[in-house]
C-alpha cells in the first residue's frame, strides 16, 4: 500500500513538456510584440498631434499680439499698402515706434528670405538702435508673413481692414506638419 500511494503521488507531479513551455513562450511573446506596437503608434501619434497643436497655438498668439497692435496704434505706417511694405507694419503707439517682420533667430531682418525664418516686433529707438520684443518660437520655420490692406468704404481714412497672413511650418521636417496657414483681419480704430 505505501508502495502505490508513492507511485500516484508522482504521476501527479508530473511537470510541463519542454515543447509547451516553448509555444506558451511563444505566445506570449507575440502578444507582448503586438501591445508594444500599439504602444509604440500611440505614442508618435500623440507626438505628431502635440507638434501641431503647438504650430497652430504659436500662430494664434503671434496673430493676437499684432492685431492687439494694429488695433492700439495711434498710427499705422506701410503696413500692406504697397508692394515693397507687404512684408513689414510699422505702428505707433504712445509716440513709439514697433515695427512687426520677419527676422532671423537673432533678430535681425537683414539677409536673404532663407535665414529669416521668425517673426519678430522691434522697437525702434531714436538712436537708430533697434531692441526685440518679441520673437517667435524656434520651433516655427515663417514662409510666408505679409499685410495687405483690406476692405475701406472710402468715406473715412480713419477706419480701415488691414489683413495678415503667416505661413509657417514646424522645424522638424519628419514630422511632415507643412503650410500651417493662418489669416487674420482686423478692423483699426485710430487709423
Amino acid at each position: 500500500m505505501v508502495v502505490s500511494n508513492y507511485k500516484r503521488n508522482k504521476n501527479l507531479k508530473k511537470g510541463y513538456s519542454l515543447i509547451e513551455v516553448i509555444i506558451s513562450l511563444a505566445i506570449m511573446g507575440f502578444a507582448i510584440t503586438v501591445m508594444f506596437s500599439f504602444l509604440i503608434l500611440s505614442l508618435q501619434i500623440s507626438t505628431l498631434s502635440l507638434a501641431r497643436s503647438f504650430v497652430r497655438e504659436e500662430l494664434s498668439n503671434v496673430s493676437g499680439l499684432i492685431a492687439r497692435d494694429i488695433r492700439n496704434a495711434d498710427y499705422i505706417i506701410g503696413c500692406g499698402d504697397s508692394a515693397e511694405n507687404q512684408q513689414r507694419c510699422q505702428v505707433i503707439q504712445n509716440g513709439v515706434t514697433y515695427v512687426w517682420e520677419k527676422c532671423d533667430s537673432n533678430g535681425s531682418a537683414e539677409g536673404n528670405d532663407e535665414e529669416r525664418t521668425r517673426i519678430c516686433k522691434l522697437r525702434l529707438g531714436a538712436d537708430g538702435e533697434n531692441s526685440i520684443m518679441f520673437i517667435s518660437s524656434q520651433t516655427l520655420i515663417i514662409k510666408l508673413f505679409e499685410f495687405n490692406l483690406g476692405y475701406t468704404d472710402g468715406s473715412s481714412e480713419a477706419k480701415t481692414n488691414i489683413i495678415f497672413l503667416i505661413n509657417a511650418s514646424h522645424v522638424k521636417s519628419n514630422y511632415n506638419i507643412n503650410n500651417v496657414v493662418r489669416q487674420t483681419s482686423i478692423s483699426t480704430r485710430n487709423f
